[in-house]
């Protein structure tokens, strides 16, 4: 497995990524367009150009194939600085394709994350869930973040749980 920065033209292989790897999400919880457009599930190349030009720093996993080589990209995970600034970063969409799930994947990815906050001279790294999701609340608490508290955010059919992690120095 190997996880870099993503480069300009593997940016339609990671929309693939997240429409793939949050379709399942949006299902479970009845997200559509409509009432959450910001969705992975939903993502545009336009809008990742967007993100990507705002700063948003992009991370791609890639594997073999399922039938050997060419490498394809099995996940991603995004950091940009938090718009509170003061060595906060935000950790967004970290999503890996259904077909690579379960083998740790996920984990990898969030630590690359971390190390590349830590890099940056992140002091927190924060992130918002779904906060129905209780399986990706205990993973992420499992992997050293804590649960700040939740919110309610106009149309959207969820609430929203904010978790950070206080980087070591």
């Amino acid at each position: 497995m190997l996880i870099k920065q993503i480069l300009p033209h593997e940016l339609p292989e990671a929309v693939d990524v997240l429409r793939e790897s949050f379709a399942g999400i949006a299902a479970e919880f009845g997200l559509t367009p409509e009432n959450t457009p910001g969705n992975g599930a939903f993502m545009t190349l336009e809008r990742l150009e967007t993100e990507w030009k705002d700063g948003s720093l992009w991370f791609g996993a890639f594997a073999d194939g399922p039938d050997g080589p060419p490498a394809v990209m099995a996940g991603v995970v995004a950091l940009r600085p938090h718009r509170q600034g003061q060595g906060v970063y935000e950790l967004r969409r970290l999503a890996v394709r259904p077909a690579f799930r379960h083998a740790g994947l996920g984990g990898q990815l969030l630590g690359y994350a971390i190390a590349e906050a830590r890099r940056l001279g992140a002091k927190r790294l924060a992130l918002d869930i779904i906060e129905e999701n209780t399986r990706l609340r205990a993973w992420y608490l499992a992997h050293g973040f804590r649960h700040l508290g939740t919110s309610r955010h106009g149309r959207l059919p969820f609430t929203v749980g904010t978790m950070e992690m206080v980087m070591d120095s």
